[in-house]
């Protein structure tokens, strides 16, 4: 059965229906070729994925000006696809602190060692923001239960609002996209799969949440285009890309390519290109045990600490910090010596 949500926005009523897509035929669908029961094994390990999972948080901001009219993507580049709440239990949105603070003058969120103010009093309208938390215990008790939500929790300035979130295994093409290509084998590093996993929870909810944020210009043909520009930009990461460029590959002019990027991505250009870096280095460093003197300048960044800053604002996690989760993955299985190793190798870690 399909399951129902509203958008938070607009107020349309939309419906998405668990599992495969309609039209999926075994082979081929949105460019990645697998199997059904590929796919089928996925979706059972990802289920088992989040039952291991303790929480799993997101902040979404949005701002709607008075004239009814939602602001330009860059506060969504800058703002909305901040993980500064991944997993991190300690920022409580509802009370204010840790990770932001709302006042009838401005609204202001923290990010890395510097506050940054999004909106001031100038800017009239109404400033909304909305936490999901994604928890493991809830989601156990209804894995097999598809017509049930997660839940999420809306704030809002004067009210509050239930924003109903659907599972992360309501498939749509760019979230079906990433299943096929999670490593689900039993070889890969369980701080790997809790990566791969907070990735796909924030696809699928950044796609229910704002799948009616597209600006109503863009036709469907030239979304194809923008995705086409996204593959290719995809498969050359270490070359540098500007919408004129891509422009000409995918068949748009510049400026269709340029903001029709901020609208259906989120991200602009090059900011897409650096968080796909951080990305594949984030792999190379949990599989590989990649030296950060060298991730740093595969990355694109010309100073260590730069690669740092990157991590933190768009994968809310600096590297020492991946480095330390695949240290004390199976600590309870070391001996006392084999424990003291690891606190002195995480003591000297800390970057």
């Amino acid at each position: 059965m399909p399951v129902s949500y509203t958008c938070p926005i607009t107020g349309e009523e939309l419906l998405m229906k668990p599992g495969l897509p309609d039209n999926y035929n075994g082979s081929v669908y949105n460019g990645t070729t697998t199997s059904y029961a590929v796919a089928g094994f996925g979706f059972l390990v990802i289920q088992e994925i989040i039952t291991l999972m303790c929480s799993f948080r997101l902040v979404y901001i949005y701002h709607q000006r008075s004239s009814g009219v939602l602001c330009n993507y860059r506060h969504r580049t800058d703002v909305l696809f901040m993980r500064m709440a991944l997993g991190t239990p300690v920022y409580d949105i509802t009370k204010g602190s840790g990770i932001a603070e709302l006042d009838r003058e401005q609204f202001t969120m923290y990010s890395g060692k510097n506050w940054t103010t999004l909106i001031d009093a100038a800017e009239e309208g109404v400033t909304q923001f909305i936490e999901v938390t994604w928890s493991g215990d809830f989601a156990k008790r209804r894995l097999l239960r598809h017509n049930e939500i997660f839940g999420s929790l809306g704030k809002s300035c004067e009210s509050v609002a239930d924003v109903i979130i659907g599972p992360p295994y309501l498939v749509t093409p760019a979230v079906y996209e990433l299943i096929c290509k999670l490593d689900f084998s039993c070889t890969a590093p369980g701080v790997y799969l809790n990566e791969q996993m907070k990735e796909l929870l924030t696809h699928a909810t950044e796609e229910i949440v704002f799948d009616s944020w597209y600006r109503k210009g863009i036709k469907k043909d030239e979304r194809n285009k923008i995705f086409e520009a996204k593959k290719i930009i995809d498969a050359n990461l270490d070359e540098k890309h500007t919408a004129r460029s891509l422009g000409r590959k995918v068949g748009l002019n510049e400026y269709d390519i340029k903001y029709g990027f901020l609208d259906i991505i989120g991200y602009g250009i090059d900011k897409y290109r650096r968080y796909r870096l951080c990305i594949r280095e984030r792999n190379n460093i949990i599989l590989y045990n990649k030296e950060l003197k060298n991730a740093y300048k595969d990355a694109g960044y010309n100073r260590l600490s730069y690669m740092i800053d990157g991590f933190r604002l768009r994968i809310a996690c600096r590297p020492g910090e991946l480095r330390r989760k695949k240290w004390n993955l199976d600590i309870r299985e070391r001996t006392p010596v084999r424990r003291l190793v690891a606190a002195v190798v995480n003591l000297f870690s800390w970057l």
